[in-house]
C-alpha cells in the first residue's frame, strides 16, 4: 500500500490553484452583480426619462426653443403623479434624491428639426429655466430671498418679510411660528398674472395675485361634504398649496344678496351674487340681476371668465365664519374668526365653489406691516396703511357678521374694514383658486406699462 503524502511544492502548487479559482470566481460574481446594477440604474433612468416625455407630452407650452433649456427634479415627476414616492438607487440601495436635475435642451438638426434631448443628472443647468408650477414659483421666491425681515413683531406675532419680492408668511394667522400661507404686500408689489382671461376684443385681462395657501378642495373621490368628528368642518377634502388670485378691475357694483321677493340675508351660499358669479360670471353669459328693486340686466358674455380661465379654477372650500364686529384688533384676529364657527343662526360656515370674494384679513396683510401698526378698521387714518396695501378699496368681502341676519363685512371708500347691509350695491372683484398644477410660462410679459406673469 502506497501512503506516500503530498510533497511541499504539491501543496502548494494545489494552494494557488484554488486562490487563482476563488480570484476569478469572484471577479466574474463581482461583475455580474455590477452589471446588474448598471442594469437596473439603466432601467431607473430609463423609467425617469419616460415619466419626463409624459410630463413634456402636456406642457407643451413650457419647452425650450431652439438652443434654449430647462429643468425638471425628480420631486416634480412625482409631484405630477408620474413616479413613486421612493425610487431606489440599485448602485447604493438608498432613495434617489427628491432633487435630481433632469434637464430638457433644445436644438435644430441639419434639416431644420427641433429636437428636444433628456439629459438625468446633467453636469450643469446654466442658463435653464426650472419648469415651475405657480405656487412653487412663488414659493421659491420667498424661500430663496436674501433680503427678509425676521423680527417684525405684531400683536405679539413675529412675521418674516421678503423685502425685494415684497412677499410675507402670515403665520397662519399667528396660529403657527413658519410656514404660513405666502402673500404678497405692499403697494404695488409685482403681483399681475395672465390666467388666459380675455374681454371681446381679445385683450387681456389682468388678475392680481394674494399668495399660496394650503387649501381643501373637492375632488370626486373627496367631495368635501362630510363632517367625519362633529367639528362643523368638511374633512374629506383633497389638499394642496393653491394660488389665489383677485381680478384687478371691479366687475362693476352689486348687492351681495337681493332676491326678487325683495328679500335678502348674509347666508353667503345662497346670496345672489354668488349665484351670479359661479353662474354669468363664469360661464361668459347674460343674467338678470336685481340690485337692489330694479331687476337688470348683465352681460357678461365680453367680461365674464373666459373658457381657457375656466380650465384653471379650482373648486374650493371658502371659510365662512364671522364676528359680531368690525372693530377686531389686527388682522391675525379676523384670520381665526374668518375660519372659526361664529356664524348667523342657520348659515353654514362653509361653501363649496369655485368662484368668491376676498376676506378682510387679504385686505389687511395686504398692508405693509414694517410701516402700518393699525387695526383694519383705522386703516383710512393713515397713508401707512390704506397708502401701502395693493388691495383695493370699497369692495364687498366674503364675510358676514355673525349677529345680525343682513350685515356683511366690506371695504369701505375711505379704505378702512367695516360692515354694510347686504342689499347696497358695492364694488366688486371675483377672487378665485388656480389648480395645482397651474404652471408659469413667463415671467415678465408688460402690456399698458403693466408686467405679469403668464400661465398655462
Amino acid at each position: 500500500m502506497n501512503t506516500k503524502g503530498f510533497t511541499l511544492v504539491e501543496l502548494l502548487a494545489v494552494v494557488i490553484i484554488l486562490a487563482l479559482l476563488a480570484l476569478l470566481t469572484s471577479t466574474a460574481v463581482t461583475k455580474l452583480v455590477s452589471d446588474a446594477k448598471n442594469d437596473l440604474s439603466n432601467t431607473q433612468i430609463k423609467l425617469i426619462k419616460e415619466a419626463t416625455e409624459i410630463w413634456m407630452a402636456d406642457n407643451l407650452k413650457q419647452l425650450p426653443d431652439n438652443n434654449q433649456c430647462g429643468y425638471l427634479t425628480l420631486g416634480d415627476l412625482k409631484k405630477y403623479g408620474l413616479l413613486d414616492s421612493k425610487i431606489l438607487d440599485p448602485k447604493n440601495n438608498k432613495n434617489i434624491d427628491d432633487d435630481l436635475i433632469i434637464k430638457i435642451s433644445a436644438t435644430t438638426s441639419e434639416y431644420g428639426k427641433l429636437i428636444r434631448n433628456i439629459e438625468v443628472n446633467p453636469e450643469n443647468v446654466d442658463g435653464c429655466n426650472h419648469f415651475l408650477t405657480l405656487a412653487q414659483y412663488i414659493t421659491d421666491l420667498y424661500n430663496n430671498s436674501t433680503t427678509k425681515i425676521n423680527s417684525l413683531e405684531v400683536d405679539g406675532i413675529t412675521y418674516s418679510l421678503d423685502t425685494t419680492n415684497n412677499l410675507m408668511d402670515d403665520r397662519l394667522g399667528g396660529t403657527v411660528s413658519s410656514g404660513g400661507n405666502i402673500r404678497y404686500y405692499g403697494a404695488n408689489p409685482n403681483n399681475y398674472v395672465d390666467i388666459g382671461d380675455r374681454d371681446s376684443s381679445g385683450n387681456v385681462i389682468l388678475w392680481r395675485i394674494i399668495g399660496v395657501f394650503e387649501t381643501k378642495y373637492a375632488t370626486t373621490d373627496k367631495p368635501c361634504d362630510t363632517d367625519s368628528d362633529g367639528d362643523l368642518h368638511y374633512d374629506n377634502c383633497a389638499t394642496d398649496k393653491l394660488v389665489k388670485i383677485i381680478r384687478a378691475d371691479s366687475i362693476r357694483d352689486y348687492v351681495w344678496d337681493y332676491t326678487s321677493s325683495g328679500s335678502y340675508t348674509n347666508n353667503w351660499s345662497t346670496a345672489t351674487l354668488n349665484t351670479m358669479l359661479n353662474g354669468a360670471y363664469y360661464n361668459s353669459t347674460t343674467t338678470s340681476y336685481y340690485n337692489r328693486t330694479k331687476p337688470t340686466s348683465v352681460d357678461f358674455t365680453s367680461n365674464g371668465l373666459s373658457a381657457n380661465a375656466q380650465s384653471k379654477v379650482e373648486n374650493v372650500l371658502w371659510n365662512l365664519g364671522g364676528t359680531s364686529t368690525y372693530e377686531i384688533p389686527y388682522t391675525n384676529d379676523w384670520y381665526v374668526y374668518e375660519r372659526g364657527t361664529t356664524r348667523y343662526t342657520g348659515n353654514p360656515i362653509e361653501w363649496v365653489g369655485k368662484i368668491g370674494l376676498m376676506y378682510p384679513s387679504d385686505y389687511g396683510y395686504g398692508a405693509d406691516l414694517g410701516q402700518c401698526n393699525k387695526e383694519p378698521y383705522n386703516y383710512d387714518t393713515t397713508t401707512s396703511c390704506k397708502g401701502t396695501d395693493w388691495i383695493s378699496i370699497n369692495q364687498w368681502t366674503i364675510t358676514p357678521i355673525s349677529n345680525y341676519w343682513s350685515g356683511v363685512f366690506a371695504v369701505g371708500s375711505p379704505g378702512n374694514v367695516s360692515h354694510c347691509d347686504a342689499s347696497n350695491p358695492i364694488e366688486v372683484r371675483p377672487v378665485l383658486y388656480l389648480k395645482s398644477d397651474v404652471s408659469i410660462v413667463g415671467t415678465g410679459t408688460t402690456s399698458g406699462g403693466i408686467s405679469y406673469y403668464v400661465v398655462e
